[in-house]
């Protein structure tokens, strides 16, 4: 009996700590976890839910703060045009960001997307360009590395419907994926 008792008692102490185990929460996001990219996003975005839920390698946020704080990995840095007013662009012109692919998803026209919405940061020029209505797509910015004489960039617009993985099929080999 007093076997049972004791077998009981234990039984009992494992329970409760599987119970305890399975109740508490658990951060849904791990420092430690890379994204190939980060999106940030308000509302409906230019990407489908159902695009970004068969892409489990991009993360979606809604929030500049932890955008910031998922950045400081080597990653692919999205931007809808409906968030891009949340981004500190002297945020964007520091390291290491700086040297990361940047995506402005919602226009087709880099020059708009880079020089106009995002600031330029501080090296893009060119002619005159009306970015009223620009087309819709995405646009690819990445400086690359020092040069001797300055900074290389890559600045390319995509004048498509973007989908993650025509996205992810151009910053993927930016970032060396």
């Amino acid at each position: 009996m007093q076997y049972r008792i004791k077998t009981l008692k234990r039984l009992i102490l494992i329970l409760t700590t599987l119970l305890y185990a399975g109740c508490t929460a658990t951060p849904a996001r791990s420092p430690e976890v890379t994204y190939a990219a980060i999106y940030l996003v308000q509302e409906n975005g230019q990407l489908s839910q159902e695009d970004l839920k068969a892409h489990p390698e991009v993360m979606v946020t809604n929030s500049f703060d932890e955008f910031k704080e998922l950045a400081k990995n080597k990653t692919a840095l999205w931007i809808d045009i409906n968030s891009a007013g949340l981004v500190d662009k002297d945020w964007l012109n520091q390291e290491p960001q700086r040297f990361s692919p940047i995506v402005l998803i919602g226009f087709g026209d880099a020059l708009c997307a880079f020089r106009d919405t995002l600031g330029g940061f501080g090296v893009i020029e060119g002619p005159y360009a009306d970015c009223s209505s620009p087309p819709p797509g995405f646009s690819v910015w990445m400086l690359q590395e020092r040069t001797g004489s300055g900074v290389s960039a890559f600045m390319r617009g995509y004048e498509q419907v973007p989908t993650v993985k025509d996205i992810l099929e151009k910053t993927d080999p930016l970032i060396g994926k």
